[in-house]
């Protein structure tokens, strides 16, 4: 809006006549029309109704290619790294590809395929140590991707600290088609398993559950030993997500963890980083 300058003495001159009004009617209009042209992506963002919604979108960029479940490929280059969820892993070496990998990255290029464009919510860190940019990722309607790929079954939730916006609406999403045994879901290979049917030569990404035998409390981690050479891995520096959580009183009860698998000469553990990967079962 223009502001009326005001004459020495304080009074103000104040515009006059027909053609200043038919001037700025048609500025005001001119100026609604360009900018709906260049809003819509972000304003249909911000006012979908769908669920896990962005609250923001900090970039908008062009899809080249995806590489996975979760990884799209910019036009400019860059790897997006989608946070908050995992897809079964593609594999690129002698080991076999997880079941509903392929499916799972067919399905991502269904939604942001070549030419897409798609707005990029950032967290807390904005790439990881592979130099991969992080973000939830959002299509122009509005649809979260990283929710989509969840409702579909070709997803599960994960939450990396301190990366963890929407982590309850993901986490949410993914309950609902695990209960009902959909997509990956319906696959032995992601039912949690008890550590003595856990493959000899298992790596990646994996659910597993048993009884707590026993904890142990080291340097800089507590052990939540299940028994076979495995444990669950909680850091200390992670006890910051679990509020009021005393590990000690985890001794005999059956839990359920998720995450990636770690080996070392003795032992096996899985590294739970925030509650989202620990779950009591009884």
């Amino acid at each position: 809006m223009d502001r009326a300058r005001a004459r020495p003495g304080g009074r103000e001159r104040r515009p006059e006549g027909r053609l200043f009004c038919i001037r700025r009617i048609w500025l005001a209009r001119a100026t609604l029309v360009l900018g709906l042209a260049l809003a819509p992506p972000l304003a249909a963002v911000a006012a979908a109704g769908e669920a896990c919604p962005a609250d923001r979108i900090d970039a908008w960029a062009e899809v080249r290619s995806v590489l996975d479940g979760d990884t799209l490929v910019l036009k400019d280059g860059r790897k997006v790294r989608m946070l908050g969820i995992n897809s079964p892993e593609i594999r690129y070496d002698q080991r076999p590809t997880e079941p509903f990998a392929t499916v799972a990255r067919s399905a991502l290029e269904e939604l942001t395929g070549a030419g897409q464009r798609v707005g990029l919510r950032f967290d807390v860190e904005r790439q990881d140590t592979y130099g991969r940019t992080l973000a939830h990722v959002f299509l122009p309607d509005g649809t979260n991707v990283q929710r989509e790929m969840l409702a579909r079954g070709l997803a599960a939730s994960i939450v990396v600290p301190p990366n963890a916006w929407g982590w309850e609406c993901y986490r949410d999403a993914e309950r609902e088609v695990r209960e009902a045994g959909r997509g990956m879901w319906s696959d032995e290979r992601f039912r949690p398993t008890p550590p003595a049917q856990l493959p000899t030569n298992a790596d990646g990404f994996w659910f597993v559950t048993g009884r707590v035998q026993r904890v142990g409390e080291g340097r800089n981690a507590w052990w939540l030993n299940l028994g076979g050479g495995l444990s669950v891995r909680i850091d200390k520096r992670d006890m910051e997500y679990f509020p009021g959580l005393r590990p000690r009183s985890l001794a005999g009860q059956r839990i359920e963890s998720r995450g990636w698998l770690n080996s070392s000469p003795r032992d096996r553990w899985v590294n739970a980083r925030h509650p989202a990967a620990l779950r009591v079962l009884d």
